[in-house]
């Protein structure tokens, strides 16, 4: 392209394999959390108080995931940041 043009669209690049294995693992955390807690999207989303759509594109690695969000989920499942990061496997490390 010349004369200062850009390509409107932007070239994803392909998802290192090791990223997207962290995005599918993180994803499944969410889900088996939402699902175990029998709610939805919509319903997980109030917790830290944003839309379905921006919560759904945390599942699919779309957007990182902000601190305070984690803070607010791990809090609300009584689990740690660790687990649904899949730095930890243990689900309920703070239980007595």
């Amino acid at each position: 392209m010349s004369n200062g043009e850009y390509d409107a669209e932007p070239r994803q690049q392909p998802m290192p394999q090791k990223y997207a294995s962290e995005v599918i693992l993180v994803g499944n955390r969410l889900r088996d959390l939402r699902e175990d807690a029998d709610l939805n999207q919509t319903q997980v989303a109030q917790i830290p108080g944003m839309s379905q759509t921006g919560y759904s594109k945390y599942k699919t690695g779309e957007n990182d995931i902000p601190t305070q969000v984690l803070i607010k989920l791990a809090n609300y499942y009584k689990t740690s940041i660790d687990y649904i990061l899949g730095v930890s496997n243990d689900r309920f490390p703070y239980q007595t």
